[in-house]
C-alpha cells in the first residue's frame, strides 16, 4: 500500500494586529501544502498534532506586533496573558506568511515539510498571499 505523499491543510484563526496606532481584531485563514517526508505513522500524528497545538492554542487569541513596536512593553504590562508574537517587520499578511512558515517547519522538525502555506485575512481584503521556499 502506498501512503500519501502531500497533504493540504486549512485552518481559521482570530488574532489582534497591534500598531503604533492602532489595535485591530483579525481574522486569518491560513492553508498549508505539507509535503510527507516520514512513512512513520506514529511520527506524522504527533508532527501534525504539533502543527494544531499551534494553530489552534497559540495563534487563536494572539497578537501580531512589529518587533520594534514602542507599545510592545505596555501591552505586555495590561494583558499579561496575551500571546504577543514579535515579527521582524510591521504586521501585514505576507510577513505573517512568512514568519508562520519558518515557524511551522520548525515544528515538523523534518517529519513534515512545508511547502507553501497560503494566508489571507479580513483586514488584507481576503487578498491570499502565498509563500514557498
Amino acid at each position: 500500500m502506498t501512503l500519501a505523499k502531500m497533504i493540504n491543510w486549512t485552518r481559521e484563526f482570530t488574532s489582534l494586529v497591534i500598531s503604533d496606532k492602532t489595535i485591530l481584531p483579525n481574522n486569518y485563514e491560513i492553508r498549508l501544502h505539507i509535503l510527507i517526508k516520514s512513512n512513520n505513522l506514529l511520527k506524522q500524528n504527533v508532527a501534525f498534532e504539533r502543527v494544531k497545538f499551534f494553530t489552534d492554542f497559540l495563534l487563536h487569541n494572539s497578537a501580531f506586533i512589529d518587533y520594534k513596536s514602542k507599545r510592545k512593553t505596555s501591552i505586555r504590562k495590561q494583558f499579561p496573558a496575551l500571546n504577543l508574537i514579535e515579527l521582524p517587520t510591521h504586521v501585514f499578511d505576507q510577513a505573517v506568511a512568512i514568519a508562520l512558515f519558518c515557524k511551522l517547519e520548525s515544528i515538523c522538525e523534518g517529519i513534515f515539510e512545508i511547502k507553501a502555506i497560503e494566508v489571507s485575512s479580513d483586514v488584507g481584503d481576503q487578498v491570499s498571499y502565498v509563500y514557498e521556499d
